[in-house]
């Protein structure tokens, strides 16, 4: 593990905690944050993985945190449906979603770490961690992403 990727992680628990410390105080947030938010967020380079661009949409209800990717076919895919726990702390939150998938052998992790830039800007921070290592084959990995970005909000959006 990585000296950076360790005090990511240890920044982001910390984040985690405070904000969970905080809910309690704000768990009716005045609603800030909700909306539909969509955008591209800037993944950066890791090893031998390039750079790309995530498009994705954040859609914030009633203390409720749901993401969708936009795949190749044009189409807005929800991931991980009601996964994602949501942290809010006035004009920023975290949201924590975890799921496992392909036989039980895919473990991952999303963070999404927001705040309102403006009305209508939200200034998003993705990291992501996959641990496959129980699919028991060739290509088990485990690895770590991280993007960020400005989202905008969509009035149009459903």
């Amino acid at each position: 593990m990585t000296r950076h990727f360790r005090i990511f992680s240890l920044l982001l628990g910390l984040s985690c905690a405070w904000s969970g410390a905080a809910q309690s105080e704000n768990t009716k947030s005045a609603g800030y944050l909700d909306g539909h938010w969509e955008g591209m967020l800037k993944v950066a380079a890791v090893g031998t993985t390039a750079g790309y661009d995530l498009a994705v949409r954040l859609d914030i209800e009633d203390g409720k945190f749901e993401v969708q990717n936009l795949q190749s076919d044009g189409k807005w895919m929800r991931i991980a449906p009601g996964q994602f726990k949501l942290y809010p702390n006035n004009f920023n939150a975290v949201a924590v979603g975890m799921h496992r998938s392909q036989g039980d052998c895919w473990d991952e992790s999303w963070v999404f770490n927001v705040a309102l830039d403006t009305s209508n800007q939200l200034l998003t921070h993705w990291s992501r961690v996959v641990d496959n290592i129980r699919c028991l084959n060739a290509g088990a990995q485990t690895f770590s992403q991280w993007a960020e970005g400005t989202l905008k909000r969509n009035t149009g959006a459903q």
